[in-house]
């Protein structure tokens, strides 16, 4: 598993949510902040990584 690159997809899909405002921000907060927040906490698991490298 890519660490790195997995954080640098779910960043840039932050970003990309962010960009969208509102509309944004009911995928932002059901889906993408969850998955960054058990990634800043320190959880690597398959499970987190595959969570994250499906989000589109």
């Amino acid at each position: 598993m890519d660490w790195a690159r997995a954080e640098a997809w779910l960043n840039e899909l932050i970003a990309a949510y962010v960009s969208l405002g509102w509309a944004g921000s009911f995928g932002l907060h059901l889906t993408l902040l969850p998955l960054k927040q058990r990634l800043d906490a320190g959880e690597r698991t398959q499970d987190l990584y595959d969570a994250i490298m499906d989000c589109e």
